[in-house]
């Protein structure tokens, strides 16, 4: 009689009879909201009664309905006959960078029958982020002069149909570089700003100058990164960084005579020196001085004219 009421209490109240399913986009833009159906399908023979479906959001994961929540609960809905089917509809933000993944889990829960005993089931969805929500402009040189000043500007934009809220673009720079002028100033330190209510395909900008206190032919790498703050922790959503060598002197000169670079000269014979010189640098040269020293007791300095 126990093993008989055993197999009828398996047979009529087992939870693994709930069928519970997810369909929606594996792979989104950060940011960018995303529509999941979740269905719920009662194949025991008794009706699930005073169900609740919970939602939990995962790490960068935001609720549309609820930004600031981690969980939230839908109660009151009729009985799950056998054999029926019901939807849930829930739409989610997931924040990051590319190739990083994210979740949320569903869990639904009932009692079978006239059981008092509670069951539930649940699912965990993962999500991969595809595509970044805010684009980096570096516009910056590829090389500069070891001590010489240099000026760069940063921007990023917006690529979201809805707006960002808050944000903050963090700069991280090498130890050696010494900061000389920067607009607009920034509002936290000396190399992170505030963003406030960007809107959707608006951009912004800021414009550096400084330089680098190393060693020619050094490397040195600069990165910008772009957080929000998701429920207290800040989330990098988008990172761009540049690398920049250190050169020697980037000015070459050459000289020749008759337009020669070798010329054997007669007592008496007028010379043409040509000078040329040359910027092999990505940026203008300031305050180039060419100097000409003629220290040869042969030249008749009478007659030197430029």
């Amino acid at each position: 009689v126990v093993v008989a009421g055993l197999f009828l209490f398996q047979y009529l109240y087992s939870p693994q009879e709930l069928k519970l399913s997810i369909t929606g986009p594996r792979e989104v833009r950060s940011g960018e909201r995303a529509e999941y159906e979740v269905f719920f399908e009662n194949g025991a023979r008794s009706a699930m009664k005073e169900t609740s479906v919970t939602f939990r959001a995962g790490r960068a994961a935001q609720f549309a309905e609820a930004p600031e929540q981690i969980v939230i609960q839908r109660t009151g809905a009729p009985e799950l006959t056998p054999g029926s089917r019901r939807k849930e509809i829930v739409s989610l933000k997931f924040f990051g960078q590319p190739g990083e993944e994210r979740d949320f889990e569903v869990i639904f829960r009932y009692q079978l029958g006239n059981l008092a005993t509670r069951f539930e089931e649940s699912q965990r969805f993962k999500v991969t982020i595809a595509s970044a929500s805010i684009t980096f402009d570096l516009n910056m040189p590829n090389r500069v002069i070891s001590q010489d000043p240099f000026r760069f500007s940063i921007g990023w934009k917006n690529v979201l149909p809805d707006p960002i809220p808050q944000g903050f673009v963090n700069l991280e720079l090498p130890g050696e570089f010494e900061l000389v002028d920067v607009n607009p100033k920034p509002e936290e330190g000396k190399s992170r700003w505030q963003v406030k209510n960007l809107a959707p395909d608006a951009s912004e900008t800021i414009t550096l100058t400084g330089k680098l206190l190393v060693p020619e032919g050094e490397v040195r790498r600069l990165k910008v990164n772009f957080e929000i703050p998701i429920r207290g922790e800040l989330i990098v959503i988008s990172s761009n960084e540049a690398e920049i060598a250190l050169i020697g002197n980037p000015l070459s000169l050459a000289i020749s005579v008759n337009n020669f670079q070798e010329y054997i000269a007669t007592p008496g014979e007028v010379l043409e020196y040509r000078i040329s010189f040359k910027n092999n640098f990505e940026l203008a040269l300031r305050d180039v001085i060419i100097t000409v020293l003629l220290d040869s007791p042969m030249y008749d300095m009478s007659a030197v004219s430029a």
